[in-house]
This record gives structure tokens, sequence and C-alpha cells, in this order.
């Protein structure tokens, strides 16, 4: 993950653009980012463009209110400057935000080629690196330093939250969690408006302690995901899939809420994972297509109850609300295609699957 904005952004100055933005926003101050290799200026509320040099985008020493050198592997990256004006003090929290904002400003200058630094932030920031040499590496010394703990209670998680969170409030969510002394969490950074984090082996609900210091600081969390790492994994970007795709189903689904581990999601991952599209249902399944098309919302609702409890008459009465002799009604009258279905294991099946991968596209906007 030490190309987190490389990866959001895609074009390291807009990535520098996009942070000085963010902050300036949040601490209500102008904002300036100086490179050092090559020399670029970006500040704030400009409308000019990001120049070379410092002469268009000069701040006087007597307007800086703070300075803060960014150090990457390669040395000196920058300085992050914010300026002085008549705004009143600091808002709180403005420490972690400057700290998110130099964390966001070296993962888009350093350069990934050269070695990890020792430090703790820079090894755990590798661990979802796009280099699988560096990810190897880094889980090495991670659990050589013991600041990640192997085993079969390890999890990642991935915390998505609304769109408008910018990045350096969502890293900064990252650093708080992965500070506090109550809770067993490292960040791993910020992936595509995702935040991942580690967590140690624990029984602590650890979803109830995103959402409080979430919502602590005006964060919306749309759903979150886990997944813990096989025992022989090499590095974590599989775990971090996982958790990824049990994420966004957990934003996705209510009964997924407030966040659900991938071990508990079955069949659920294989929909999240397939390349199906809503044009291909009628190939799939005949039977889902024609409940969608041309059935009604209690004919499907009936067939996927009646398929949840494998065909148990009395449970799915009991769901419905509905007698016995009305579930039997209800099952004669469907269209031959989906009785034709029900007849059929496999097609069976393959009409339970489409049933929920037609609600996943729903949910998504994609039917």
């Amino acid at each position: 993950m030490k190309s987190i904005a490389l990866v959001q952004y895609g074009d390291p100055l807009a990535s520098l653009r996009d942070v000085v933005e963010e902050l300036s926003s949040l601490l209500d101050r102008t904002v300036m980012i100086r490179t050092t290799q090559p020399a670029v200026t970006v500040r704030s509320n400009s409308s000019a463009r990001m120049t070379r040099g410092l002469r268009t985008l000069h701040a006087a020493e007597d307007e800086i209110e703070l300075d803060v050198p960014v150090h990457g592997r390669a040395g000196l990256l920058a300085h992050v400057l914010v300026l002085t004006g008549a705004r009143g003090p600091l808002p709180h929290g403005h420490l972690d935000a400057l700290d998110a904002a130099t964390s966001l400003v070296r993962a888009a200058l350093d350069d990934p080629a050269l070695p990890a630094l020792p430090g703790r932030d820079d090894v755990l920031g590798d661990l979802l690196s796009d280099d699988a040499t560096a990810r190897r590496a880094a889980l090495s010394v991670a659990i050589e330093q013991r600041w990640v703990r192997r085993g079969a209670g390890m999890r990642i998680h991935a915390v998505r939250v609304d769109a408008a969170v910018s990045t350096v409030m969502l890293v900064a969510l990252g650093r708080r969690l992965s500070t506090s002394r109550h809770l067993p969490f490292a960040s791993l950074g910020v992936r595509k408006g995702t935040l991942y984090l580690v967590s140690e082996p624990t029984t602590a609900p650890l979803e109830d302690a995103i959402l409080a210091e979430a919502a602590g600081h005006g964060i919306r969390v749309l759903g979150i995901g886990s997944a813990s790492p096989s025992a022989g994994a090499e590095d974590l970007e599989q775990a971090a899939y996982e958790a990824s795709c049990a994420a966004e189903l957990s934003a996705t689904f209510d009964e997924f809420q407030p966040g659900v581990d991938v071990s508990a999601l079955g069949g659920w991952l294989l929909l999240a994972s397939s390349a199906a599209e809503p044009s291909q249902l009628k190939v799939i399944s005949p039977a889902a297509h024609a409940l969608y098309f041309e059935g009604s919302e209690y004919q499907r609702r009936t067939i996927e109850t009646y398929l949840d409890v494998s065909g148990n008459v009395v449970t799915a009465c009991g769901i419905l609300f509905i007698h016995r002799t009305t579930l039997y009604y209800r099952l004669e009258k469907m269209p031959p295609v989906v009785r034709d279905a029900l007849a059929d294991g496999m097609k069976r099946s393959t009409l339970h699957l489409a049933l929920k991968l037609i609600r996943m596209w729903e949910a998504t906007g994609r039917l």
C-alpha cells in the first residue's frame, strides 16, 4: 500500500492537488506543498497551474504557520506548509490531518524501487504494496518486529465510507485507530476509498470500535468486511481482497451490517466475484429471468425464501407469514419454467444463486 495516492489518483501531481485542497478545507487555511526533486509548488485555492520553481506561488516566511518536512526513502521529498490567516486557532484534530496529509504526500512522491525505511509505518505501508516482493519482505519484517502477530485470530479489515469523506480524513481515521492503546489495530493505508487495517487476535467487537471512532469524527461508514490470511500465505494481498468483497456486501445488504467476515458469506462471495452481467440472466437461469421480468414481487420472494430454507414448508411459511396451503398454491401457480427448475437439482441451485445475484444487481443499480 506504499502507493496509496498513486493507486487512488494515478498522477502524483494530481494527488498533491487533492491533498492540498482537502487539507485546506479541514484546517480552513491556505496550504502549499513544495517538492524538492523536481522543484514543484502546489497551492490550495489557486486557479494557476502548478508551476516548476517557487516564484509564482511564493509564500513569505512570516506567512508560514506550520512547516512539516516529508522524508522518504530517497531523503527529503517535500514540505507541507500551512499559511497563517485571520481565522482563529487551528481546529481540534489538525495534527491528525497533517499527519495523514504527509503520509499521502510521501506515498505520491517516494520511489517504491528503493529499500523500505526501517520505521514501523513504512513497513506496514508496504504490506499491501503493488509489488509482491515488497509485500512479502514487509510481512517478514513486521512479524519479526512483532508489529503484527500471525495466527488464527489475525484479521484484515476493509472499511468502506461515504464518498464525501476525503482521503486525508480517511488516512487520519486509520492512524487514530492504530494509535489507540485500547484497540488492536494497525493501519495499512487507503486504497480506492477503502481503509485497510490489520488486527491482532482478540474477542473484542472491533466493528463497533471502528464505527464509534468514525462517528466521533463525522465519518459515515457504509460497510466493514474482514478476512483472515491462510496459514501458508506469503503476504496479505488475498486476505485484503476478500475483506474488500465482504465490505462491499456489508455496504450493500442490511443483513451484513455493521460488518461481516468473509467466512460467513458462503455463496455471496462467489456472486461478488462473478463476472456475470444482467444481460446474461436469461441464459444463466431462465427461471430467474421469468420471475424478475414476468412474475410478481411476491412470487420472487416466495421462491427465494423457499430455496433459502431448502424447501422446508413449515419454516418457509413461518418466514412468509402464510398458511402451508397458500404456499402450495403459490408454487403450483408459478410459471412452468420455474416449476421445471424446482424439479431439477442443478437448475434449482442456479435459480437460487441467480435470485441472489438479482438482489445484488438491484442494490448496486445494475438492474
